[in-house]
């Protein structure tokens, strides 16, 4: 805000972040032992209390600082978790709601700019589907958890609705992830130069500032999608050395993708340019033809892929490669998909559920998660949370498609990318636990509601006044 505290919505932005420190205190002083016990904790507090005060002062700045920071804080923020009511919850949690509570202030301050956003209302519907799942959730705990992850996601995707004025708003906000990029990628960069980390059955893999392999992988996958789309839409004026520098960039990550050892991601990132090549630039379905091949030549690759047909059942060691593994734990899931297939068994319930169902669990001990966001979501709420949840990408491919009838041409270079990024992202939701990467999904809807907010500009042709909170 340029003139802060000088209106009454500034004041209510006040008041709000006002009651949350009061909350806070309360919070921290109702769980006073528990929160001593964890230093980091502790250390956590004022840096929290910083980016609150900060988003009093100016939105955009704090929005442009969670960008930079937030991938690289996943390892910070782990360990200042702390057990509250048998979940762990720690500084991350303070940010997703500080997300949460801007995005309440920016729909409270012009209600009016959502009335007519079907992303928005489908995401609305979606959530209230997930929050009715948490009542008869047998983990009541993490359902919250998870809740608030969702809530969080909406956030990122309709907070571009109210921040992208112009043209120039949008290049300015694609910037941003671009840059932000950097470092996390420099962190990866830095993993596979020492070597990475070791992996049962995998081997060595690279995470870079992040919890997992794989969550990288799909972080990366974005930022793929983001540099490409900056090479190929005419939002961009990149003068030879700038284009040079992304292509030099586009490598460095797709080196980064194969270290990960992510083969969901290999075969995302792969879609990602076959279908931009269908829709747009034949020349890519060579690339994309041939790329499989020249890959094969390394031999981890190739030890990647033949590890699919080796393990396929019980053996010996009682393992199974991590495809016959997953089709192993979906079909044991199905019949109490079938038994609940309205509503489900309750949100975040498969994982504890796992044990009953699925046999393997016995041999390694411990519960699992879906590996399917489909399933799990059939699981955990029915037909109604499925049907919810894809409801939200088929706004999003209508948007899209109504933009081609409306230019009654073929779909842009940029578009056609999107495009094709948001069906490879679809594809990953087949074999992983994309609702439960924050990280991504952060990242991922924020580049969403800036396209889709996009589109709406080029409909009013035109830039529309700047009544933002900036």
């Amino acid at each position: 805000m340029l003139n802060s505290l000088k209106n009454k919505n500034d004041v209510f932005l006040t008041a709000i972040f006002g009651v949350l420190f009061g909350s806070f205190g309360l919070a921290l002083s109702l769980f006073l032992p528990t929160v001593s016990s964890n230093i980091f904790f502790v250390i956590s507090v004022p840096l929290i209390c910083a980016v609150f005060l900060l988003a009093i002062i100016s939105v955009k700045s704090m929005l442009v600082v969670l960008l930079f920071v937030r991938a690289l804080l996943d390892p910070l923020l782990n360990v200042t978790k702390i057990s509250i009511f048998g979940e762990n919850i720690g500084a991350g949690g303070a940010i997703n709601l500080l997300i949460i509570i801007l995005a309440v202030y920016l729909i409270t301050r012009n209600p009016e700019r959502l009335s007519k956003n079907n992303l928005f209302k489908s995401w609305v519907f979606f959530l209230f589907i997930s929050g009715i799942a948490i009542i008869y959730s047998p983990v009541p705990g993490r359902a919250v958890k998870l809740f608030f992850n969702l809530l969080s996601y909406m956030s990122m995707a309709i907070i571009p609705f109210f921040i992208i004025h112009k043209v120039n708003d949008k290049k300015f906000w694609l910037n941003v992830l671009i840059f932000s990029s950097i470092l996390p990628v420099c962190f990866a960069n830095f993993d596979l130069l020492k070597g990475g980390s070791y992996y049962l059955y995998e081997g060595m893999r690279i995470k870079g500032s992040f919890m997992h392999p794989n969550i990288l992988a799909f972080y990366l996958i974005l930022i793929i999608a983001i540099s490409f789309y900056m090479l190929k839409s005419n939002l961009f004026t990149l003068t030879t050395a700038k284009k040079n520098l992304l292509r030099i960039y586009l490598v460095n990550l797709l080196v980064l993708i194969i270290a990960t050892k992510t083969r969901n991601a290999w075969i995302s990132c792969w879609a990602l340019f076959f279908i931009y090549g269908l829709l747009k630039e034949k020349k890519y379905l060579l690339f994309s033809a041939l790329l499989p091949f020249l890959l094969l030549l390394h031999p981890f690759i190739v030890s990647r892929a033949r590890d699919l047909f080796t393990d396929t059942a019980f053996g010996v060691d009682e393992r199974l490669n991590s495809l016959a593994w997953r089709l192993e734990l979906w079909e044991s899931s199905l019949p109490l998909i079938k038994n609940k297939f309205i509503f489900g068994h309750g949100l975040a319930s498969f994982r504890s559920l796992s044990y009953s169902f699925f046999s393997a669990n016995l041999l390694s001990r411990q519960s699992v998660a879906s590996h399917n966001t489909y399933l799990g979501l059939l699981f955990e709420m029915g037909i109604m949370g499925f049907a919810s949840y894809m409801m939200i990408f088929l706004i999003i491919l209508k948007a899209f498609f109504s933009k081609v009838r409306k230019a009654a041409t073929h779909l842009s270079a940029g578009y056609a990318l999107v495009l094709s990024y948001l069906v490879s992202y679809m594809i990953v939701c087949f074999g992983d636990n994309l609702l439960y990467y924050l990280v991504v999904n952060w990242y991922f809807w924020f580049f969403i509601g800036i396209i889709l907010r996009g589109i709406e500009l080029d409909d009013r042709k035109q830039d529309i006044g700047n009544n933002s909170v900036f």
